[in-house]
């Protein structure tokens, strides 16, 4: 081995860019390397060396990447869609933004002895097709034990792997991981994990939950820990308060398009902010907000969200970003949810239900959710309300279906309120004559007057049922982590652009690859962070765009 050579030069000397494979382990290679626009790169072995910074750009076909024990500070990846195994471990790396590189096809990688930051493993929750991972530290870093500092160890719950159904080797050795094994795949037999002498490591209280099936050193029987605990569900606890009689009330209406919740949320709030239709096509586009409206002392504000009726253009992050101006302006905190329909239920409007309360990833939302039947000609009879309420359960009661009883066991801990809020009809500037007029007139009086009986009722019953806030966890994070995503994919389609601009159609089909691994990645890590699985995320994205709308009122 010859020391001190520079790396750059090694590569340009010795190896042409329509290389297979990069076998430069151990050459005493130091400084940068830029392997750019090596076309048929397959595998890169570059380990035991100096390297400093390593730059892959637009390798198409590279695999498989080693390049451990170096002293790497910096890696760029940019256009490498087949990369399915990282082997990066005993370096310097301390830049997460790494990861957003890296393809979700990803099946091997190693990042164990580097400098990161302690955080949680959100980061890793969109490689979704790993087999093998590993964290933490070979070895104890006894400098940063005496600094009272730790990198490289990666810590909280394990909870976010638990869509990686291929896993089968985990590694946390010397990591801050103290929680989650209930939710690590059922692929994963047996875990690697423990902490060194003198070390104050927090891993090694999973050793503690694990100390009964030890199989060597380190290692644990994971198959058998599953045998004997109890198979309860994950439950998310959300913060209950009281509200103060100064707040403002926040009230989410959750609906299908055409169900009446923009003729809802402008009768609640006596005005015609929102644009109102009855057909099966969304009428609210963007985010808008009301001014603030009283009743009986207490303060309100409608928040009007974009209607997914037939804006089927919208994407994950487009979707989110909306709801999460919404829920943002909110604070987060909502007093009672407002599920509207009209006519029967139906089993859309079962599983625009069903969806909306897994989406918002919160288990008692349900005790906060009145169901609101527009539409009743009927409403201001108690007697007529509390017989077309049973009758609309018993129509889905006996069903077998279980989306369908999943719905009636739900709703039937709701409370019901019936309204009717018939359209305004709009004045004709052709009038035939004048009995026309009258009779338009009278209609709209009539009309106003339910409208106003309706909005009575409504309001006097938020009154009795806004006393508690809700408060939606982890929704200001969720939405910072859109707001980058989204950066990042402006950041793409103007590669996107560029390369058509240019005519480059390979590149163009590579960025293309690339912005939807980018979209791919951040769908799983949002079906982690929201609780869903990536089946009901998928499906609640192609329904919900289809179907459900939703607006706030603050």
């Amino acid at each position: 081995m010859v020391n001190n050579v520079n790396a750059q030069d090694y590569i340009d000397k010795y190896y042409s860019k329509n290389a297979r494979s990069l076998e430069i382990k151990d050459k005493g290679l130091k400084g940068e390397l830029n392997l750019t626009d090596f076309a048929n790169l397959e595998e890169l072995y570059c380990s035991k060396n100096e390297l400093s910074s390593l730059k892959l750009s637009n390798c198409p076909e590279l695999k498989t990447v080693h390049c451990d024990t170096n002293k790497l500070v910096k890696i760029i990846i940019d256009r490498c869609p087949k990369i399915s195994c990282f082997k990066v471990d005993n370096n310097l790396l301390d830049e997460y933004s790494i990861f957003d590189s890296l393809p979700t096809i990803l099946t091997y990688l190693d990042i164990r002895d580097n400098s990161f930051e302690p955080d949680n493993l959100v980061f890793l929750s969109g490689f979704s097709e790993l087999e093998t991972l590993k964290l933490g530290r070979k070895r104890n870093n006894y400098l940063d034990n005496y600094k009272g500092s730790k990198t490289n160890a990666f810590g909280g719950s394990l909870e976010p792997l638990q869509n990686m159904n291929k896993l089968k080797e985990l590694s946390i050795i010397n990591t801050d991981i103290n929680g989650g094994l209930k939710y690590l795949p059922t692929s994963l037999e047996k875990i690697r994990c423990g902490a060194s002498t003198f070390s104050n490591y927090n891993c090694r209280e999973i050793c503690e939950q694990l100390k009964d099936y030890k199989l060597e050193e380190n290692y644990y029987d994971l198959r058998s820990w599953r045998g004997n605990q109890s198979q309860e569900g994950i439950i998310t606890a959300p913060q209950i308060a009281p509200a103060e009689e100064s707040d403002v009330r926040n009230i989410l209406i959750v609906g299908l398009t055409g169900s009446g919740k923009s003729t809802l949320a402008n009768v609640l709030t006596s005005t015609n902010d929102f644009k109102e239709g009855d057909s099966s096509i969304s009428v609210t586009e963007n985010f808008q907000k009301s001014g603030i409206f009283e009743w009986k002392g207490k303060k309100y504000r409608v928040i009007d969200n974009v209607g997914f009726g037939d804006n089927s253009d919208l994407t994950l992050p487009d979707l989110l970003y909306t709801i999460g101006q919404a829920i943002r302006s909110a604070k987060g905190k909502i007093n009672q949810v407002l599920f509207v329909f009209k006519d029967r239920f139906t089993d859309e409007q079962a599983k625009a239900f069903n969806l909306f309360k897994n989406f918002i990833s919160q288990s008692r939302i349900v005790e906060f959710t009145t169901i609101v039947r527009t539409n009743f000609l009927k409403f201001d009879s108690d007697k007529e309300c509390k017989e077309d309420q049973k009758n609309l359960l018993s129509s889905f009661d006996k069903s077998r279906d279980s989306e369908r009883k999943e719905f009636v066991k739900m709703i039937k801990n709701c409370k019901f309120v019936h309204v009717n809020n018939p359209p305004l009809p709009m004045a004709s500037s052709e009038v035939d004559d004048d009995i026309s007029k009258k009779e338009r007139e009278v209609e709209i009086g009539s009309s106003k007057r339910k409208r106003g009986r309706s909005r009575e009722k409504l309001l006097n019953h938020l009154a009795e049922n806004c006393c508690n806030i809700y408060k939606l966890e982890g929704w200001d994070s969720i939405y910072s982590r859109v707001i980058a995503h989204m950066k990042k994919r402006g950041e793409i389609e103007k590669e996107l652009s560029d390369s058509k601009s240019e005519g480059n159609l390979t590149k163009e089909k590579q960025i293309q690859a690339k912005l939807e691994d980018s979209e791919k990645k951040f769908a799983d890590e949002m079906s982690f962070r929201l609780g869903i699985s990536p089946l009901t995320l998928e499906t609640f994205i192609e329904v919900g765009l289809k179907n459900p709308q939703c607006c706030l009122i603050s």
